[in-house]
């Protein structure tokens, strides 16, 4: 293991406490969140986290049923299909995802580092495609910065998987700069699990 892949780990293992309060379950794969984490000034990660059953559905639909035969290779196609459906913007600039680790579990979790960030971040827009195959998908955003009230906003198919948000120093909160989805069927229910029925918008 690498020192990039020692460091996430650390990070993804120090947050779980304060994360645990996203709607994240192993049973429910409409279900996901990103959250944007400053490690320490300047330094900005993202983590994303959602069932496995809802990372292996987007993975072969997107690369094929038989497109890997071990984990590493799962592992790969996975950061490679979320750097492709996540786009990131901080102040109006692109961020790129970078290096990527994958912790997989019955509720796995995977943590990019974030390149090119602005020094003061005061808007994200973000936009999350790569669970919009699976029906009635819906994603928590939040950011987790020190001193920052933790707020969390829903992506779906209403608001284009995709929100933008301004913190506010002077508040410590960070709100939505545009309307807000329908709250209509945003209200969390248990789902068959996989094999039971389809994933499948």
């Amino acid at each position: 293991m690498d020192a990039m892949e020692r460091a996430l780990k650390s990070i993804l293992l120090g947050t779980v406490f304060w994360l645990s309060a996203v709607p994240v379950s192993a049973h429910q794969p409409d279900i996901s969140s990103l959250t944007l984490i400053e490690q320490q000034p300047g330094h900005w990660m993202l983590r994303l986290s959602a069932s496995v059953s809802a990372f292996q559905y987007e993975v072969k639909n997107a690369y094929g049923d038989d497109s890997y035969a071990s984990s590493e290779e799962f592992n790969q196609l996975l950061l490679q299909h979320l750097r492709a459906q996540v786009a990131l913007r901080i102040n109006d600039h692109g961020v790129t995802l970078g290096n990527g680790f994958v912790r997989l579990g019955h509720a796995t979790t995977v943590v990019f580092e974030l390149s090119e960030v602005p020094g003061a971040v005061e808007e994200v827009w973000i936009r999350n495609d790569g669970f919009k195959n699976i029906r009635n998908s819906r994603s928590f955003f939040s950011v987790f910065r020190d001193g920052l009230e933790r707020e969390p906003f829903v992506l779906s198919e209403e608001n284009g998987f995709q929100t933008k948000v301004s913190l506010s120093k002077r508040s410590n909160r960070t709100s939505r700069s545009e309307p807000a989805p329908s709250t209509s069927g945003s209200t969390l229910i248990e789902t068959p699990r996989p094999g039971q029925e389809s994933l499948a918008r």
